[in-house]
């Protein structure tokens, strides 16, 4: 088995810090983030707004 090049692996920043990720997983990006957030069902007075029109 041969040790690969630190360099070549891709790293995502984290709120722990620097993480190196495997081989075939691409970073998480700030469009994804953002896409989770608006895909996301809606909470607290929003959603009481939204149960009451229905």
């Amino acid at each position: 088995m041969s040790a690969r090049d630190p360099d070549t692996l891709q790293t995502e920043p984290t709120p722990q810090g620097k993480q190196t990720l495997i081989p075939g997983v691409r970073p998480v990006t700030t469009r994804d983030r953002l896409a989770l957030l608006a895909d996301a069902p809606a909470r607290g007075a929003e959603a009481a707004r939204y149960r009451a029109a229905q």
